[in-house]
């Protein structure tokens, strides 16, 4: 599988999951995790490009951000991990 190939299928894997995520509260809410997960494509991206201080400066917007039991921005690190590995198993 090429680059290009896992790259569109972590982004898929990670549109999959927010769509569904993303109707579990209503815009504006105090809980609202979304703008968190706004960041997840553009941090998946600069991961699969090598572009390690975009890498950098996206974490540094996520790390211990948002509503949760973990914070919204920490569930978004992991969901791209998993997704990158998923995408890279499949090679």
């Amino acid at each position: 599988m090429t680059a290009t190939a896992v790259r569109r299928e972590a982004v898929e894997l990670l549109a999959a999951l927010l769509e569904t995520e993303n109707r579990a509260a209503p815009a504006g809410a105090a809980m609202d995790p979304r703008p968190a997960r706004a960041l997840a494509e553009p941090l998946t991206l600069a991961a699969l490009t090598g572009d390690e201080a975009r890498v950098a400066h996206l974490l540094s917007r996520l790390v211990g951000v948002g509503p949760g039991a973990t914070p919204a921005g920490d569930d978004v690190i992991v969901g791209v991990l998993a997704a990158l590995d998923a995408a890279a198993g499949s090679l």
